[in-house]
């Protein structure tokens, strides 16, 4: 699958996931994000435009430091003006935003994450798959695939 990619002057975000055999538990380091320039943003957007209708456009993560969610909606708006298909995998805020812009491919949020949108407890799996549904129903997003998150049910 080809990867369209932008400099950057700040490193990757890098994650370290710690599993400790014996015990079972696992440890997980989560490090900040970079922060992007005004300019890497704006060639990120510039690059979007570059790529050919019917692609997909993966926004993952978190949002940079420094990047609103005003920057996403703006970025998922122009994407799928130039004939992109866009999934979204992250949380809160962004998340939110995302589905405001509408006609989202995917999103994938865990269960935590679909409980915070939603703003009720999703404890049981009928009350998961409810929540999902009601989201492609609401004819903002065609397809929703929730992971359990870290409690692993």
């Amino acid at each position: 699958m080809p990867v369209e990619t932008v400099e950057t002057r700040d490193w990757t975000r890098q994650n370290l996931h710690v599993h400790v055999a014996a015990s079972g538990e696992q440890y997980r380091f989560v490090m900040p994000g970079a922060a992007l320039t005004d300019d890497e943003f704006r060639r990120l957007e510039e690059k979007v435009l570059t790529i050919e209708p019917g692609s997909l456009l993966v926004v993952s993560g978190s949002l940079p430091p420094g990047i609103s969610v005003d920057n996403l909606m703006q970025l998922v708006k122009n994407a799928q003006q130039q004939g992109l298909r866009c999934i979204i995998d992250s949380s809160g805020d962004a998340l939110a935003a995302a589905l405001d812009v509408g006609n989202i491919e995917l999103v994938k949020p865990n269960q935590k994450e679909l409980s915070a949108l939603v703003q009720r407890d999703l404890s049981q799996p009928d009350d998961v798959r409810l929540a999902a549904q009601s989201l492609i129903q609401s004819g903002k997003v065609r397809r929703v695939v929730v992971s359990p998150g870290p409690q692993g049910r």
